[in-house]
């Protein structure tokens, strides 16, 4: 699936659509800069969240990172684990403080 942009990602937030905002990002990263209501599981406990996420299948998932590296990783994992609408956000959470939201903190 193409990646979502940071602007079309705030869109989404705004209106209050229905996805799953997934950050792969480490634990000191999260405290940093955040964007609320994202569900936060680092990239090396995926796989042991797997099975919390399968109840979440049908639903768009958006991932995110830093600047969109780990996150990818993460989309092309989740597509082989049977995910069918799995996006990256293009240029992680920067991109999107940059972009969309300045309230956002940058690091």
């Amino acid at each position: 699936m193409r990646p979502c942009s940071p602007k079309e990602l705030k869109e989404k937030i705004d209106k209050g659509e229905d996805f799953v905002l997934l950050d792969v990002r480490n634990d000191d990263e999260l405290a940093r800069a955040c964007i609320k209501n994202c569900m936060h599981v680092p990239l090396d406990k995926l796989d042991d969240k797997l099975d919390d996420l399968e109840a979440l299948k049908s639903k768009e998932f958006i991932v995110m990172c830093h600047h969109g590296m780990r996150s990818q990783m993460a989309q092309e994992y989740l597509t082989v684990q049977g995910f069918k609408r799995v996006r990256n956000l293009a240029g992680g959470i920067d991109a999107y403080a940059v972009q969309a939201d300045s309230s956002i903190g940058r690091y």
